[in-house]
């Protein structure tokens, strides 16, 4: 389907000479060789430790859960993350990217700004918004 003189780029290079089509193999490939060059366990690193102070006390956990259905949130409450399943850290970012306001409002609401001041630093939120596309494609 992709090759280059029997696939889909060499039938259209010779239906339509002349033109600039690029051939790309595996794009999922070259989405891996990224994720390798870049850094971004401490991203996931932190994401998780602001998950398990969430969900690690069953008080915290449902006051959590009843400060989201107060705010009338899409989501009822934030995703435990995985090694074991791959697709467990894309949900668990976008998940935690969706909610990240109210992260920092139920926080702020119980005096304990310490555990989300990441989510409010513009540089980490910009290492954490990069780290969500490739953890989410």
């Amino acid at each position: 389907m992709t090759g280059k003189k029997s696939g889909f780029l060499g039938l259209f290079n010779q239906n339509y000479p002349g033109n600039n089509v690029v051939f790309l193999h595996c794009v999922i490939h070259q989405d891996a060789l990224c994720k390798s060059a870049l850094n971004m366990k401490p991203v996931l690193d932190a994401v998780v430790k602001l998950i398990n102070t969430i969900r690690s006390r069953g008080l915290t956990h449902r006051q959590f859960r009843d400060f989201l259905q107060s705010v009338q949130s899409e989501y009822s409450d934030v995703l435990y993350y995985t090694k074991v399943r791959w697709l467990s850290a894309g949900c668990v970012f976008e998940r935690v990217w969706q909610l990240k306001d109210d992260i920092v409002s139920s926080f702020h609401e119980k005096q304990c700004s310490a555990e989300c001041e990441m989510l409010e630093d513009t540089e980490w939120l910009s290492d954490f918004a990069f780290s969500q596309i490739f953890f989410v494609i």
